[in-house]
């Protein structure tokens, strides 16, 4: 079984099961688990997640502050070191989602443990570059400093890559940008196949929804000028924000469900939904959480959006915008051939199924990147240890070795993964300084031999 450590990008812990990192990572694990069964998956967390309640997924508490800038600037060692537990259990592959964390997780396994030259790949979600903050002193060149420690990792879109390049073209050498411009590959994150539905509602109510965090990087100010130029010309709409807490406008409802099963049995209900200017210039989860329940929408003329799907109505401006919007709403016809066609797009490209393949093969290739030891003294005693003992834990044998941080183990432990006279068992046991909730939050490997 291969370890996995994650490094998490949490930005909304009012309900970690909402947050885009938690739903793309369990959703990435799940769709793994039907075309592979040899990962596990480590998993630090600011609370509990219910959609991470997988069998391969041990997770652990950490403090994380809650404002984007000040979750990156963060980064407690005494909680890593906790996760860690390197004289109990290894790792293979680090797996970030956050890069500004990439170079003090390295640090601490290099320097505090035995795990090390530990593969590194990743998930950048979001990046502090000027087109997205509106503060000036970010955190960009750690999150560059992070993505060098990597073999590859994970982008949105072309159009993100290309605006992190642009931004720091200037500061590093041109070595490094190519560096950097072979580590960032774009890998679509998909959709549920089972969440999409078979056939659109061909009969849907006047509603109009933004689906989005209603906050000025989602453009939510430009939306509302827009609906409030609407509702001055006609009254047959309403406008549904699910994750807005209040309005004083009579036309939205800000009726939000905590149950995935009923935003999307409300999502069916919807006419027309609205893709606003990514600032950061990626997808958006709640635009294919649309259209895979057969709500068209009107996209903003971005190149991020068109890489998601070329068919569609976009516009540039708050004219164009509302006169979009004003067609769609008086053509039920039109309504509903871009509905046929958004969710034939979501089943013949969007769906895991098809997607989650480039990520398994860079696992692999991350995988691939780890050092073996040959055959030596060491390797001997090592092997006769675990015959003589039968089974043994990590931690028993190292004491029997006498080795501490000072060696490395972690070639030795592939040598052992791949010596057919072994098998690596994972021993689920509770630790009190994690979650009361779980049943289990933590792992013991141990060491058996089954050869004759």
């Amino acid at each position: 079984m291969n370890q996995i450590l994650l490094i998490p990008n949490i930005t909304w812990q009012k309900n970690i099961d909402q947050d885009s990192y938690v739903v793309a990572i369990s959703n990435i694990i799940t769709n793994l688990n039907k075309i592979r069964g040899d990962l596990w998956w480590h998993s630090p967390l600011p609370q509990y997640s219910k959609l991470l309640e997988l069998p391969n997924v041990t997770q652990y508490f950490i403090d994380i502050p809650s404002y984007p800038n000040l979750m990156r600037a963060h980064f407690n060692v005494y909680d890593w070191k906790r996760i860690i537990d390197w004289k109990n259990k290894d790792f293979d592959l680090i797996y970030s989602h956050l890069p500004e964390w990439t170079p003090n997780v390295i640090n601490l396994l290099e320097n505090s443990t035995n795990i090390k030259g530990i593969p590194i790949i990743g998930y950048t979600h979001w990046t502090e570059i000027k087109e997205i903050t509106n503060y000036d002193k970010t955190l960009l060149f750690n999150n560059i400093n992070g993505l060098l420690e990597m073999k590859l990792c994970g982008i949105n879109t072309k159009y993100q890559k290309t605006l992190i390049i642009e931004n720091v073209k200037e500061i590093y050498s041109v070595e490094t940008i190519r560096k950097l411009e072979k580590i960032l590959k774009v890998i679509y994150l998909g959709i549920t196949d089972e969440d999409v539905i078979d056939k659109i509602n061909t009969s849907p109510e006047k509603i109009i929804v933004f689906n989005h965090r209603p906050q000025t990087y989602k453009d939510f100010p430009f939306f509302m000028r827009v609906m409030d130029l609407l509702w001055e010309k006609r009254k047959d709409f309403i406008v549904w924000i699910p994750l807005l807490e209040n309005s004083n406008r009579e036309y939205v409802d800000v009726t939000t469900y905590t149950n995935k099963k009923d935003y999307y049995t409300h999502l069916k209900r919807c006419y027309l939904g609205f893709a606003p200017k990514q600032k950061y210039g990626g997808w958006s989860i709640s635009v294919t959480d649309g259209m895979m329940n057969g709500v068209p929408y009107v996209f903003y003329e971005g190149d991020y959006y068109k890489e998601m799907i070329n068919e569609g109505i976009f516009f540039k401006t708050e004219e164009e915008s509302l006169k979009n919007i004003e067609t769609i709403l008086d053509d039920i016809n039109l309504r509903n051939s871009l509905s046929e066609k958004a969710l034939k797009h979501c089943k013949d490209t969007l769906v895991w199924s098809k997607l989650i393949l480039p990520i398994s093969d860079m696992i692999d290739l991350g995988l691939k990147e780890s050092k073996c030891v040959g055959n030596s003294i060491r390797i001997k005693e090592i092997l006769e240890i675990i015959k003589n003992g039968g089974e043994i834990t990590k931690n028993e044998l190292l004491k029997s070795l006498g080795w501490g941080v000072g060696i490395n183990w972690s070639p030795y432990r592939k040598f052992l993964k791949e010596n057919k006279n072994i098998e690596i068992k994972i021993e689920k046991v509770r630790n009190i300084n994690f979650f009361k909730e779980d049943s289990y939050n933590n792992i013991i490997e141990k060491y058996s031999w089954i050869g004759n």
